[in-house]
């Protein structure tokens, strides 16, 4: 209901003599309408100011009035004229009126708005529609798998993932009794975190499962390099039992068997947790950590190992092997035992031999495919 509906209302309100059902439904419908609200206060106040003048009685005009009009002639006899009583005329209505506007003030009307004096407002026209702008769909780069089988020799399970497709997190690989296989995990990552590059090599017999930035060695050998020289690396994990090892630059070779794990640093090093409550440790280039049920040992590295095992890559200087060095099954007599079979320097591509005369066939099998 608008305030123009409301105003007689709110007068009998304020005088006194709305019916008490109607005096409820105005109370309640001011409390919700402000502008309702704000006309019964402007009323109220103007009402409360009035009450408090004194009314006079205005002067009793009735008896000169008729006196004046018993003298006028009777129609049809000339009287003295209009203009003679036109000033007692004109007098006797000013004062009626000044008399009845005392007594019978008019109420306040609602404060108007100022934006509804100043008419409608205009609304400009709209501006014309400009065209689309289309912009060429540039199809965005298709990114390396982050890991894919690079090479693969003998048998291996399972056996349907041929070399050069990706594999995918969570796939279990094993390779055969006279089986390699070669991963390469590649992670372009992003402006704010390192790119992960990594080579893995699994030996004979030797079962794990690929993460995407690690693995999860089950048993048998596992030969890595992680990162590229001068660049950074994003950590690299190797899980292996209950424990797991980290690293972002290194080459390692790592062997889980019965009686636990044992890790050789050849550069880099490694984070290792052993799990069950144990302590980190953090094991150095040339050094080897074995970890079983009952201790956690670290040993300097075999002279004799460590230079025979040392990756030769491209850009590094050659290394020319110590006279009377032996074999590098002789040199990883410290590291474990029986040595493991390795690829031979005259093998073809992708062949395994149990021969481990030779240390270079394995390094270069491992690390052909890493990128520079």
């Amino acid at each position: 209901m608008s305030l123009h509906d409301n105003e007689q209302r709110l007068q009998d309100y304020l005088d006194g003599t709305l019916p008490a059902p109607e005096r409820t439904d105005l109370e309640a419908h001011c409390r919700s309408c402000s502008e309702c609200r704000t006309a019964l206060e402007e009323a109220r106040a103007a009402h409360q100011a009035l009450s408090g003048l004194t009314l006079k009685a205005g002067p009793d005009l009735t008896a000169p009035i008729m006196d004046r009009l018993s003298r006028l002639p009777a129609p049809g006899r000339p009287g003295p004229g209009p203009l003679r009583w036109a000033p007692v005329l004109i007098g006797g209505a000013i004062a009626l009126a000044v008399g009845l506007m005392l007594a019978f003030p008019p109420a306040p009307g609602p404060a108007r708005n100022p934006t509804e004096q100043a008419g409608p407002a205009v609304t400009p026209p709209p501006e014309p529609a400009s065209a689309p702008v289309v912009t060429p769909l540039v199809p965005a780069p298709v990114a390396p798998p982050p890991v894919f089988l690079a090479k693969a020799a003998g048998s291996w399970t399972p056996a349907a993932l041929q070399p050069g497709a990706p594999v995918p997190a969570g796939t279990r690989m094993m390779a055969g009794p006279t089986g390699t296989l070669e991963f390469s995990f590649q992670s372009r990552g992003s402006p704010h975190a390192p790119e992960t590059h990594a080579a893995v090599l699994l030996l004979p017999e030797t079962s794990a499962v690929i993460e995407p930035t690690g693995l999860r060695l089950e048993q048998g050998m596992a030969c890595l390099r992680i990162g590229r020289p001068g660049k950074p690396s994003a950590p690299f994990t190797i899980r292996h039992g209950s424990g797991e090892s980290v690293t972002g630059q290194g080459r390692i070779v790592l062997t889980v068997g019965p009686q636990g794990m044992e890790a050789s640093v050849f550069e880099g090093h490694l984070e290792l947790s052993p799990g069950s409550g144990r302590v980190p440790v953090k094991v150095e280039a040339l050094e080897t950590v074995r970890v079983t049920p009952g201790e956690v040992k670290v040993d300097p590295m075999a002279a004799q190992a460590a230079f025979l095992w040392r990756p030769n890559l491209p850009g590094d200087p050659p290394t020319v092997a110590p006279s009377g060095a032996g074999t590098p099954a002789a040199g990883l007599a410290s590291l474990t035992e029986p040595a493991p079979a390795s690829l031979s320097e005259d093998a073809g591509p992708g062949t395994a031999s149990p021969d481990a005369s030779s240390a270079g066939g394995l390094d270069d099998t491992l690390f052909r495919h890493q990128p520079n």
